[in-house]
């Protein structure tokens, strides 16, 4: 049985497709959600050169205020604490359906796994059954995706955004060449 408010999402997520990600406020370690900011609930298109994503209900959230990610403030080890090399983490949610096309045979994330050999790609972290790890990461919308290089995030993006995810990519990789 689906619960009304993930009814809502799914309806919301058919109605808005040229949406670019869900953006929405976490509080770390409660789980509670709301918008971003009082101007985060607004839909449209992704502002050009912006690397966050576009607002939209998520299931569970509430209204009201919260604490955002803040660059320098969250835990960005994800456990890779003592780990080599370059690493790339996907922050993901079961009703994203941006996710599910970043993961998609043609998604971002799907094409930068298969065209970045030299990058471990770990497996998406799904930010409701594992809450704890994702709020240290820190995160504001979904897809998040976050680089790492031995261990030290290097940079991240939001959103279904490619030239984002692209940006973000090649930072790591000039991180891991020494540039």
């Amino acid at each position: 049985m689906i619960s009304s408010r993930h009814l809502f999402a799914l309806t919301l997520a058919a109605l808005l497709p040229t949406l670019g990600g869900c953006r929405l406020n976490v509080t770390p370690g409660t789980g509670v959600a709301g918008p971003a900011s009082p101007t985060a609930t607004a839909v449209g298109p992704q502002a050009p050169g912006s690397t966050s994503a576009i607002a939209s209900p998520v299931p569970g959230t509430q209204t009201g205020a919260g604490s955002a990610f803040t660059p320098g403030k969250a835990d960005t080890s994800v456990g890779l604490t003592g780990t080599s090399g370059a690493q790339a983490v996907m922050l993901t949610a079961t009703w994203c359906t941006y996710c599910d096309k970043a993961k998609g045979p043609d998604g971002i994330w799907t094409v930068g796994e298969r065209d970045n050999k030299e990058i471990k790609f770990v497996p998406p972290i799904d930010v409701d059954q594992r809450k704890a790890e994702a709020d240290r990461i820190g995160w504001t919308a979904l897809p998040t995706f976050v680089f790492y290089l031995n261990g030290k995030e290097i940079s991240r993006s939001q959103g279904a955004d490619k030239a984002a995810f692209s940006e973000a990519l090649q930072k790591l990789k000039a991180a891991s060449r020494g540039v």
